[in-house]
């Protein structure tokens, strides 16, 4: 699932985009929604968002614009807006503490059940692989921070009712953004589908290939199965080599695909073993969800902070 399918599944009508980057997002929510604010620190992508709504009278009147340093959140009403969307790599979010104070601001004006949905994230962990697979390019500035600290939030942010943390389907398409995660907060009061406490499966004792995978979703099937410490092959080939190339292992997509075949929802997650190579992978009979947002996939090693 697309980063947009994602913020399209929160059902925003009411959406606040904070660091709009390419506008792509933007520019695909502006019809959809019912209002959107925006606000980006470069003038000139405003300016070009300007240009690109004044080709659509009806869909420019629900949106507002402005260049991040006079877009004030201070201005922006209370408990108003029920999707927030955060574009880390184009803020410039450099450590967990501007997170942390943007965070700060942002709830307040969040409505009841609402979401902050942050993309363009980089698991710190995965440096070595970024600078592998970036030789020779400027490649795009991505904030590193510990998917952990998303993790264990809920004791930090008031009103915090649920933290999701799992790999966007963008970067299983793109090794290039292999290190690359997304994480969604929900504000109180919500009733997510927790997954802390799935039945666990070990890649290489309980399930050795993609095969055994295949038999075990094709047989009596389970409504929920996690299975952990899954070789990603592209990572995996970073760590032997030090260079980006495929390794033996799995590629988490081919995976996604198997399980969507066999109806289920397949989400990806970073493995909470200490070995950075290796994701975990849930897989969610589409039945077995009743309309819950799952949450709780990332499981950091020791449990949350």
């Amino acid at each position: 699932m697309s980063t947009l399918e994602r913020i399209m599944d929160l059902r925003p009508r009411r959406v606040m985009h904070i660091g709009v980057g390419s506008g792509v997002t933007v520019s695909a929510l502006a019809p959809l929604c019912d209002e959107l604010w925006a606000g980006d620190p470069s003038a000139d992508t405003i300016a070009a968002l300007r240009s690109w709504l004044c080709r659509d009278p009806e869909v420019a009147g629900r949106v507002e614009l402005k260049v991040y340093h006079a877009f004030s959140l201070d201005a922006l009403p209370f408990e108003h807006f029920d999707t927030v969307v955060v574009n880390a790599s184009a803020l410039g979010l450099s450590n967990e503490h501007a997170v942390l104070c943007l965070l700060h601001a942002v709830m307040p004006k969040l409505a009841d059940r609402g979401a902050v949905y942050f993309t363009g994230l980089g698991n710190p962990r995965l440096l070595a692989y970024r600078n592998a697979v970036s030789r020779g390019s400027a490649g795009v500035r991505v904030p590193p921070i510990d998917p952990a600290f998303f993790a264990g939030l809920r004791t930090d942010v008031r009103g915090l009712s649920a933290v999701d943390v799992r790999l966007p389907r963008g970067s299983l398409q793109n090794p290039l953004a292999r290190d690359r995660y997304d994480a969604v907060l929900y504000k109180q009061p919500v009733e997510p589908l927790p997954l802390a406490q799935v039945p666990t499966l070990r890649w290489h004792r309980e399930v050795i290939d993609l095969a055994g995978m295949a038999a075990l979703l094709g047989g009596p099937a389970p409504d929920r199965v996690r299975v952990v410490g899954v070789p990603d092959r592209w990572l995996l080939g970073v760590a032997r080599t030090g260079r980006s190339r495929a390794a033996c292992g799995v590629d988490p997509l081919e995976a996604v695909h198997l399980g969507e075949r066999l109806g289920y929802r397949v989400l990806v997650t970073w493995s909470s073993s200490a070995v950075d190579h290796k994701v975990d992978l849930l897989f969610l009979h589409r039945q077995s969800a009743d309309g819950h947002e799952p949450v709780e996939l990332y499981q950091p090693a020791g449990g949350a902070r």
